[in-house]
Formats: C-alpha cells, structure tokens, sequence
C-alpha cells in the first residue's frame, strides 16, 4: 500500500486538529476527574463541532481497521475499569457517521423542505440516539456543516440559502442540548454559545491549506508537536482514555472499580 506522505510545514488540519486535541483532553480531565468544575466542560464542548467537521469534510468514507481496534479498546477498557459501556464512544459514532452521511446528505439536498425535514428528524432523534451511541445523530447532523461546505462551491447560491442557516440551526442546537445534559449556568451558557460562534465560523472559513511562515517562526520541537497532536489524534484520543481510565482505577476506587461496570450510566 502506498502511503501519501504529509507535508512538512504546519497546515490548517494540523492547527484545528490540534486545538480539538487539547480541548478533547480538558474535556476528559473534567468527565473523570473533576465534575464539579464545569468550565473544563464548557471548554470541551467547542471540541466536538471541529471533530464531526472534519469527517464531513473529508473526501474519504474509508472504515479503517484502527478505528474499530480503538473503538474496541476503548469499550474493553470501560469494561475493566468499572464504567458504563453505554453510550458507546464517539469512535463507533464516527463509523456510523461515515457509512450514512453521504446518502442522507445528498438526500436531503434534494430540495428545501427534504432538507429541513432531514434536519429536524436527527434534532429529535438525538436524545435516544445518544443512549447509545456518544452524540448519537447530533454527530451527523454536525458532519454535515462539513459535507455541505465541501461539495458546495463557493459562488453557489446555496451557501447562502443552505450551509449558513444550517450551521446557525447547529449551533443552537448543540449549544441548548450541551445545556440540558450539564446544566450549565448563564456564564457558562454564555461562554459556550459564544465559543461556538466562534468555531463554527472559523469552520464556515476552512479550507486546506500550508503555513510555511508559521513553520518558520516556531522552534521546531513546537511544530512537532503540533504536528504529532494533529497528525495522530486517533492514537491520541485511544492511548490517553486508557491512561486516565488505568489512573482513575488506581487514585479513585469510589468512581472506578475492576470489572464493577454497567450497561447505562445511572439516572440523575
């Protein structure tokens, strides 16, 4: 098999994938952690728009072994460590994500009242989807701001009449049930909403492509390290659940314990 080689310079996948990683990791920190500190949640809630973006803007729908191995060690690892197995992790999501978007995109965009029905169908499945799987359909209707900036060019009517209302129609959906799930106070709320605002028109903008003047102004271990956040963030997003899980096992027998896991979180 023939590998594409990546570039040497910085690249625009590289600065956005790496901001998800750190976001991504505050996030965790939070969910195993520390609960009761919101704000690292507030903060790991922009993350997940840039990673659902990203699978709809690529152009390959490949289903990689890696990501069922990772979606596999991740469920086993749940299993050892005494957590819940539902919902699965956002890599299953990810796999169902791939094998439908193509065809429910390009169904919906048959024209405007498909379009806006398909939206309102995955809003209302999203609270039951999401029993199951992490994010459940709100992850494809987030791919989908992705899909529809990539196969719709930019002097096409329809990024105005389709893909800016649709990441607004996103944005609040996401923002009000990321609210329903934390309960997140009104700076917090704020905080978020804004952030959103912030990311998805930073998406609304995306294209690839090189920083060769970025490259040069950093040191070098800097841009390797951006590089390896932005280039291996499958592995990453694997190996530092299995090292917070093995911690957590270890430092907080109250909130994790060996094979003690269950089906479904319990209720609130």
């Amino acid at each position: 098999m023939i590998h594409k080689a990546l570039p040497v310079q910085l690249t625009s996948y590289d600065i956005l994938k790496a901001l998800a990683v750190v976001l991504m990791v505050a996030d965790h920190i939070g969910a195993y952690f520390l609960p009761d500190v919101l704000w690292l949640r507030v903060a790991g809630r922009l993350c997940v728009p840039m990673w659902f973006f990203l699978i709809g803007y690529a152009r390959s729908r490949d289903l990689d072994r890696s990501l069922w191995w990772g979606a596999l060690l991740v469920i086993l690892s749940d299993f050892i460590t005494g957590r819940y197995i539902f919902p699965l992790n956002i890599l299953v999501t990810i796999l169902g994500v791939r094998l439908v978007l193509d065809v429910t995109m390009k169904f919906a965009l048959k024209n405007g009242l498909t379009f806006w029905l398909i939206a309102t169908l995955l809003t209302a499945m999203i609270a039951p989807s999401a029993m199951l799987m992490q994010y459940g359909t709100q992850g494809l209707l987030l791919a989908g701001c992705g899909w529809l900036l990539r196969h719709i060019p930019v002097n096409d009517r329809r990024r105005v009449t389709y893909v800016l209302p649709y990441m607004i129609f996103c944005t609040m959906v996401f923002t009000i049930v990321q609210w329903s799930l934390f309960r997140f106070s009104i700076p917090e709320t704020a905080v978020l909403l804004i952030g959103l605002a912030a990311v998805m028109a930073t998406l609304h903008g995306f294209y690839p492509f090189a920083l060769p003047r970025l490259t040069q102004a950093l040191p070098m271990p800097v841009v390797s390290l951006i590089q390896m956040a932005g280039r291996h963030t499958l592995l990453i997003y694997v190996v530092h659940l299995l090292l917070i899980k093995a911690l957590g096992l270890w430092l907080y027998p109250a909130w994790f314990s060996f094979l003690g896991w269950e089906l479904f979180p319990p209720k609130p």
